[in-house]
């Protein structure tokens, strides 16, 4: 894991496996918390595939949701202030 590159989510789990099997770990974690590691790591709950993130799905979603709150506080001001 100490490559720069960014990771896609559903590269996330063999990242780590690889990572638990690198000789960097290996020299700080023994061979039974190495197992526990790899056991963790392969429960169904770490399995699950995701989409890819979309950081302009997000950013659109941001702006829509600021947008329609100014509308919100423009129309209230205008039917509570004269």
């Amino acid at each position: 894991m100490s490559s720069n590159k960014l990771l896609a989510p559903q590269d996330g789990v063999r990242e780590n496996t690889q990572a638990v099997n690198n000789k960097e770990a290996a020299a700080q974690l023994s061979e039974d918390d190495l197992e526990r590691v790899a056991q963790y790591l392969d429960s169904p709950i770490h399995r699950i595939e995701r989409k890819p993130f979309r950081p302009w799905v997000m950013m659109a979603s941001l702006v829509g949701v600021v947008t329609l709150l100014s509308f919100l506080s423009l129309a209230i001001s205008r039917w509570v202030l004269p």
